[in-house]
Formats: structure tokens, sequence, C-alpha cells
């Protein structure tokens, strides 16, 4: 990667280049400390930023309002080049895929809807948000779709580890602890969940990265003041809108089978999966460690990105992650 540079190194297959990238700090580069190099080779996965900080927000928001505005005229920093057949062909490919909204209604309703014991405050906001996104995405690219959804689902994880991290130190309650960092692994798998959409080109847009940004931001401080009121109704929300996401992707796999299986798979996919810190946050045992999560589904496997062959099975792998995501945030609320 280069330092102080807006644009990481575009997905060879796809040939995106991501539109969330930011300038890094100009400071002198210094020798990576044994520690953080050891680090690196196991576990940082091909698009993460290990270097300088990030530049002041100034210089920060002033890039990030110049491109969008560049943008909104169709009009990029970046110098254009010549895509291969290939890539042309899978992006070709990627534009053919859909997702029926009616049909991840029909799928949330067989699996039992919304509860009807669901208090307003929960049901009412789940409802709209659902009906929302239905009519601003039904006729886009659901890729699109997906990087509004994974922008947006880092925000509950986020704002637990900030709840419990504020409880902690004012002293009203210390037995997060290990809560909080199953929520940091939640959140990271989420942020690789949404490199992967960005690598099939779904920041291009800039309307889409505008409402998904904003709309996480908003979300972030709702999602305080729900926990602060109750906790257990922060992670009652958090049980639906991931419910939601297994039935979006579970109907997006089904529905595009064919083509998900003729399309290659990203290498942030297969570098994320593959990593030790995915293995651990499954439930993975490391010889003389504990595992640091409980195991749902599946028992993990060591390098489980080898096993993709196509962008399919990079779905499917997505699936089980919202799953296990329904299942500990039940579990954080005392559902047996």
């Amino acid at each position: 990667h280069r330092y102080n540079s807006l644009y990481v190194v575009p997905d060879p297959e796809y040939m995106f280049i991501s539109r969330c990238e930011g300038s890094a700090a100009k400071l002198p580069r210094v020798p990576t400390s044994p520690g953080i190099a050891n680090y690196i080779s196991v576990n940082v996965t091909s698009n993460s930023f290990v270097g300088p900080p990030p530049a002041s927000i100034f210089e920060l928001a002033g890039n990030q309002f110049t491109r969008n505005l560049r943008a909104i005229f169709g009009n990029y920093d970046e110098p254009t080049e010549n895509l291969s057949t290939e890539v042309i062909k899978n992006r070709e490919l990627l534009s053919k895929l859909k997702l029926n909204s009616a049909n991840v209604v029909k799928r949330e309703e067989a699996r039992g809807g919304v509860p009807k014991d669901t208090p307003d405050i929960i049901k009412i906001p789940y409802i709209k948000l659902c009906e929302f996104i239905d009519i601003v995405f039904e006729q886009r690219p659901p890729i699109e779709r997906f990087f509004f959804l994974e922008t947006v689902a880092r925000m509950p994880y986020f704002t637990y580890i900030s709840m419990l991290h504020l409880y902690e130190t004012l002293g009203f309650w210390r037995r997060g602890a290990e809560t909080k960092r199953i929520h940091g692994d939640e959140e990271y798998n989420e942020y690789h969940h949404l490199l992967i959409t960005e690598a099939l080109g779904g920041d291009q847009t800039w309307f889409v990265r505008f409402l998904a940004q904003h709309s996480a931001v908003a979300y972030y401080w709702i999602l305080v003041v729900l926990f602060m009121v109750s906790p257990a109704l922060g992670y009652f929300f958090s049980v639906l809108l991931e419910g939601h996401a297994v039935d979006t992707y579970q109907e997006f796999v089904e529905e595009n089978s064919e083509i998900l299986s003729s399309l290659p798979v990203p290498a942030i996919a297969r570098d994320y999966y593959n990593s030790v810190d995915y293995y651990l946050s499954v439930g993975g045992n490391v010889p003389g460690f504990a595992p640091t999560a409980p195991i749902h589904g599946e028992e993990p496997r060591p390098h489980y990105g080898d096993s993709f062959e196509n962008l399919r099975d990079v779905f499917e792998a997505i699936v089980k992650d919202e799953a296990d995501h329904v299942l500990t945030m039940k579990e954080c609320r005392g559902e047996d």
C-alpha cells in the first residue's frame, strides 16, 4: 500500500478502487517493531492499513468533500486503467445480480417474523427501516444494498463497546469485559464484510456512500440512547436486524446461485477467512489458549478461506457470520 495515498490497491479480479479511503499523516517512515511485524504476518488482511496515523480531520474531511463533489459530476481523481477482458466479464456478471425484496419479507415471515410481543419502540423503527431500504435499493445493484447494510451493521458493536467502556470507567458495571471483546470481534467481522462489498464495487456511487455513512452516524447515537435506557432492547434490535441480514443474504445466494458460482473470490475475503483473528473469533482453539468466543454452528476450521471456490462460497460464509451474530446478540440479552 502507498502511504499518503487516497486509495488502496484494488482487487485484481474486479479492479474497483475504494471510494472510502482517506489520507495518512505525512510522517517519516520508521522501522516496524518486531511485535507488530509478527502480528501483521499472521493476522492482518490485505486491506488492513498499518503505518502512519490518519491525517487531521480537516484534511480528511476536505479530501472526502472534494472527492464526492467530483463524483457527483462523474469525475474521479485517479487515472483510469485499461481493464482486462476477464475483469470486464466479471463486472458484467456482477451487473446481472438481482435481489427481490418481497422474497426477503416472505423468508422473514416464514421463520415467524417480528415477535408479537416486540415493544413498539423497537418494532416500528425496525419495520420502517426495512421498508426504507427496500424502497431505496429495490432497483439498484444488490452489492450497493450490501455496502449500505454493512456500513450500518458495524455501528451496534461500536455502540456496545463504547457504552460498556463508559460504564467501566464510571464504575457502574465491570462484568462486561469479555462481552466487549466479543463485540470487537463482531465489529471486525462486519468491517471485512464491508471490504468485500467495496471490492465488488458497492461503494462506487457517491449517493450510496453519502446515505450509508450518514445513516451509520445517526444510528450510532440512536443506539447509544437506546442502550442507556435498556441494553436488553438495544440487543433485541440487533437480533432483528441481524436476522434480516440472514434472510437477505440467503435470498441473494439462492436467487443468484449460478452467477455467483462463476465469479472469483475477492482477495480480501480469502485473506480474512484465512486469518488467525477470524479463526479465534468463531471459537477456534490454539493449543495452550482458550477460544475467545462461543462456538455456534459448524466447528471452526483453520484456513477457512482456502476452501472458497467462488463468490457463492464467500456469501454463504457471510450468511453463517450473520447467523452467529443473531445467536450472540440473543445471549447478550440473556435469551436461552
